[in-house]
């Protein structure tokens, strides 16, 4: 089995830059023996490498093998493995382990219970929700008449989030319910879980348009995690996308836009503390704190947000993608209302080259995009350019025989005739 670089060459132990030693696994680099025999006791639950030798050993182990030893093995190095990123190989182990674990054990067993759980995780990580609610499902079944268990309540958490996936609304808000009785029942109100499932309960009523009872569920959420924040591991990060959810449901909520932009403001410095090489997350933060300025006509504050995570967006996700798509429409719009002409129409003439490359030179939407340029470049004062771009919008719909009956090349031809009829008066044709 082969292993992923490691993304930097810091020390795992002390912090090291440049650390020239590296484990086999490829999953840890040192800089000196010293500190990687120190950091061996931890690294070792995660080192395929060892991993897989240990596993190896215990399946052919001289006079028998030990089937306890091979499943507890097997599923350790499958959860390795999903670390690094070897979904096919993790699979492979970990139903290994789930078989092994159910002909010993039975349903209701707290290793099956575990290991049902950790593979809906990694089929819910690969997008395959269905085997995903089969695994959770399992969990849920095979431990009815036991006592409840928070392996049991996260199952029926994930079972909500695969149900929202398939918008199956009102079966994911009853599976939350059931998991938030249980994490209430086994910790209290004050439980981190419980609130990270009520910040679950809010998206959902957010993607129902519930936008003051989404709000709600999040200043509820949010007054636990705060108490948290430095005292869990999860606890900065779990309130940062509370806020950011909480942010997200306040600017629908008629006159909220300032608080929605202290709540962006607050998670994205949080993000940023805990992730100062930089995470999806700030992209996310910063996508949503534009909308807020830009509700309350904060103009030059909505284009610096948008500015700063559009490079970092077009890297991760290619200018087709639909969120590129927006925020690089928001930019366009907000550089013209700032009075940034000039670089509006740049950005107009890159979404013309990004839609070439995508779709071909004779597509519609290129067509569209030259439309666009065409009415940003005809507001700058540059008439000619405006014009050769509508032109050639014009016979783009016209060589696709939608000249005649298509809204878009409707508007095309219109403003093409507009153009040549006052630039021709003026003298420019």
């Amino acid at each position: 089995m082969g292993g992923g670089m490691p993304r930097h060459k810091i020390c795992s132990c002390c912090g090291a830059s440049a650390a020239p030693i590296e484990c086999a696994c490829r999953g840890a680099v040192f800089c000196s023996n010293q500190c990687a025999q120190q950091y061996w006791p931890k690294h070792s639950a995660h080192c395929t490498s060892h991993l897989e030798k240990e596993f190896d050993a215990a399946r052919y182990r001289e006079g028998g093998s030990d089937e306890g030893e091979v499943a507890d093995v097997a599923h350790a190095l499958g959860m390795a493995l999903m670390k690094r990123d070897r979904m096919a190989e993790a699979e492979e182990c970990l139903c290994e382990s789930a078989k092994i674990y159910r002909t010993m054990h039975g349903a209701g067993n707290a290793k099956l219970t575990a290991t049902l759980g950790n593979i809906g995780s990694l089929y819910l990580r690969q997008g395959r929700v269905d085997a995903a609610l089969v695994a959770y499902s399992e969990v849920v079944e095979s431990n009815k008449g036991c006592e409840a268990s928070r392996e049991v309540a996260m199952a029926l958490e994930c079972i909500g989030i695969v149900c929202t996936r398939q918008n199956r609304y009102q079966d994911a808000l009853d599976r939350y319910e059931e998991a938030r009785d249980i994490f209430r029942e086994l910790s209290g109100e004050d439980d981190k879980d419980s609130a990270r499932v009520l910040g679950n309960m809010a998206q959902l009523c957010l993607l129902q348009k519930r936008h003051h009872l989404s709000a709600g569920m999040r200043e509820q959420a949010l007054r636990v995690q705060r108490t948290l924040i430095g005292s869990s591991p999860s606890g900065d990060k779990d309130a940062a996308l509370n806020l950011l959810g909480l942010g997200e449901a306040y600017l629908h909520v008629h006159g909220k836009a300032d608080q929605a932009c202290d709540c962006l403001r607050e998670g994205l410095e949080i993000v940023r503390r805990l992730y100062p090489q930089g995470h999806p997350l700030v992209t996310r933060f910063l996508v949503t704190l534009g909308s807020a300025h830009a509700q309350e006509s904060r103009k030059e504050e909505a284009l610096a947000a948008w500015e700063a995570c559009l490079p970092a967006l077009r890297r991760a996700h290619g200018d087709a993608h639909e969120t590129v798509r927006k925020v690089m429409k928001e930019v366009v719009v907000m550089l013209e209302a700032v009075g940034r002409k000039e670089d509006a129409v740049k950005m107009r003439e890159a979404k013309v080259t990004a839609k070439r490359a995508s779709h071909g030179s004779e597509h519609p939407a290129v067509a569209a995009a030259l439309y666009e340029l065409a009415m940003c470049q005809g507001r700058v004062g540059l008439k000619k350019k405006a014009l050769w771009s509508v032109r050639e919008a014009n016979e783009i719909y016209t060589r696709r025989g939608l000249s005649i009956g298509n809204e878009r090349a409707i508007k095309c031809r219109d403003l093409l005739e507009k153009l040549e009829d006052r630039w021709s008066e003026e003298g420019y044709l």
